[in-house]
């Protein structure tokens, strides 16, 4: 388990408001490296048994929401100007 401590973080507008801070956790750094390390070992082990689809790309390593966009939509994009 891990502990962290939360502390708010103004946004803008009034500071009186609660609505308008925002919740950061401050966590140690040696929690956040054996995180890391986890998710790595995590994400070979679904890429080497295959358990991701290749149409997967928000959150993996080299593709992204914009990399399938451009695949799904790139032959129909016209470029203005």
């Amino acid at each position: 388990m891990r502990d962290a401590n939360v502390v708010p973080i103004f946004k803008a507008r009034q500071r009186a408001v609660a609505a308008n801070y925002r919740p950061v956790s401050l966590t140690g750094q040696i929690c956040k490296v054996f995180e890391a390390v986890v998710c790595d070992e995590i994400v070979k082990f679904l890429d080497k048994y295959k358990l991701i689809r290749d149409s997967q790309h928000g959150f993996r390593k080299g593709r992204s929401c914009v990399t399938i966009f451009f695949i799904v939509f790139g032959p129909d994009i016209e470029v203005c100007g």
